[in-house]
């Protein structure tokens, strides 16, 4: 007989430098466990150390385990533990049930962050109150994430909780706001005013790099020394993994070499690895001596690199690490470069999402009213 608790969690009812990098499993040593683990059952079942039963029970125990191994990007389990942790303390503030939740414990918190005020810099400066409709929506998301591991009905879906989403969103709005691009004709101003230690150094590399290759902020601090290979021509690098590739197939990107020097990301990225070696993280963190460390930056550290260097050379513009991206895109589409080829350094799949972008950038040029007033 398997014992009576089995499947209990599944089928029962920087520059801030310094701080710590948080701790956790690689995602890529995650199967290499599981592997691990089942073959430790198989070969003790195979030896006859196990019964039938205790094989069975042995079986339960790592479902268990492998469902209790979160599921989602590490940057996500992040969020949707900090989002877990705050309704919890409501909960407890408010002698309220937090697992399971009912509907109406759901809707008191969405209130609660309705009329809690900003913690962010600019909603402080404004005096706003409430959560951004994306934040809020993630809040919702790790509420039921919880719910589902524990193989609970999650309250997110009750007509009531939909209900109070729904008139959040008229009265917020769904409007996202987009950071500026950071274009290739303000990046020499940016370099230029660079100095050459090991931190500009750094920082050269992680700006050209990030800009050429189109990079996500999550995409460009999780490479490694081994996922480069250069050649006379450029840079093949090897994305691991991606925001929209759940499944870890990866992908290989392509940066060339360009003639102007200042400008190519290849000969930085070189230089760069005189210092950072051969092996382990490419964009690491400097201690407060001012030592390069083993430790990678964490996508936060993208952003503050970004608007630092650009303050510092006197650009001016709502900048943050999605920026590069953005920059990327921007000036593909005003050279008028086919979606297609833009889409093959982004590793976007969806057309919609790239013209989104193109519709930005373009959207002073040719305007109809000039033909028609002609």
């Amino acid at each position: 007989m398997l014992e009576k608790n089995h499947f209990s969690c599944s089928y029962g009812k920087r520059d801030c430098e310094q701080k710590k990098p948080p701790v956790e499993t690689p995602r890529n040593d995650l199967a290499t466990l599981v592997e691990a683990r089942n073959e430790r059952i198989a070969r003790a079942f195979r030896s006859e150390q196990l019964s039938d039963a205790e094989f069975l029970a042995e079986l339960a125990r790592a479902v268990d385990r492998d469902l209790a191994t979160p599921d989602h990007a590490p940057s996500t389990e992040r969020a949707y533990a900090h989002d877990w942790d705050d309704f919890s303390l409501f909960c407890r503030r408010h002698s309220l049930e937090s697992l399971p939740a009912a509907p109406q414990t759901l809707a008191l918190y969405l209130k609660a962050l309705e009329t809690r005020a900003s913690r962010s810099p600019a909603g402080i400066r404004a005096g706003s109150r409430g959560l951004a409709l994306p934040t809020l929506r993630r809040r919702v998301a790790a509420i039921a994430s919880r719910h589902a591991t524990a193989s609970l009905e999650t309250p997110t879906e009750h007509p009531l909780v939909r209900r109070l989403l729904r008139r959040y969103s008229r009265s917020r709005g769904t409007a996202v706001k987009k950071k500026a691009p950071l274009l290739i004709e303000q990046l020499p101003a940016i370099l230029a005013a660079m100095p050459d230690d090991r931190a500009a150094q750094r920082d050269r590399a992680l700006l050209l790099l990030g800009y050429a290759g189109a990079f996500r902020r999550s995409e460009l601090v999780a490479l490694g020394v081994e996922h480069l290979k250069f050649s006379k021509r450029g840079l093949h690098v090897w994305i691991a993994a991606a925001k929209n590739d759940p499944r870890k197939k990866g992908r290989e990107l392509y940066v060339p070499r360009l003639p102007t020097v200042e400008l190519c990301a290849v000969v930085a990225l070189e230089r760069w690895l005189e210092t950072v070696g051969t092996t382990g993280p490419i964009f690491r963190t400097f201690d407060l001596r001012g030592e390069l460390t083993t430790n990678r930056l964490d996508a936060g550290d993208v952003a503050r690199v970004v608007r630092r260097r650009a303050e510092a050379a006197g650009v001016e513009g709502d900048f943050a690490g999605h920026s590069l991206r953005r920059g990327f895109i921007t000036n593909a589409a005003k050279k008028k470069i086919p979606i297609e080829n833009i889409k093959r350094v982004t590793g976007q799949r969806s057309n919609a999402i790239v013209l989104d972008y193109v519709a930005a950038a373009t959207l002073d040029d040719d305007p109809p009213l000039l033909e028609i007033v002609r």
